[in-house]
């Protein structure tokens, strides 16, 4: 998969925080190779150039390969809510609302929806704002 950008203003994508300390790997050709004693630490932030399906290309040219989302947190940017809007599932159950000036860091862009965490979304519909890294 081609990897593609979000917003083509920014110099990077997002940021990315690890959970725990991850290997960094460099690309030669289409192989990837592990940096020897080179590591993205845990608690730190990264800016993210692309992300496909099989890596996360980080802005200072290393990559992440091999990893489980569940060992990270992502950001492509904050959504402000300008008016009383539902949270809801992807199938489009109503879970909460949250009310007027709230916000929100974007997880997840989708169709016509943003993940905002915990399998929660909010509709593009909607009266907000929307801040992208």
């Amino acid at each position: 998969m081609e990897a593609i950008a979000i917003n083509k203003q920014s110099q990077y994508k997002a940021e990315i925080t690890m959970k725990y300390d991850v290997s960094v790997y460099k690309k030669t050709g289409n192989e990837f190779e592990r940096v020897p004693k080179e590591y993205l630490k845990r608690g730190n932030a990264y800016q993210v150039k692309a992300i496909t399906d099989d890596y996360i290309q980080l802005v200072n040219g290393h990559y992440i390969v091999n990893v489980d989302p569940r060992q990270y947190d992502i950001q492509f940017g904050e959504v402000t809510m300008n008016e009383r809007i539902p949270i809801c599932s992807r199938s489009g159950v109503i879970l909460r609302y949250v009310e007027a000036g709230q916000k929100f860091k974007i997880r997840s862009i989708h169709d016509n929806c943003i993940g905002i965490g915990s399998k929660q979304y909010v509709s593009m519909q909607h009266d907000i704002t929307i801040k992208y890294l």
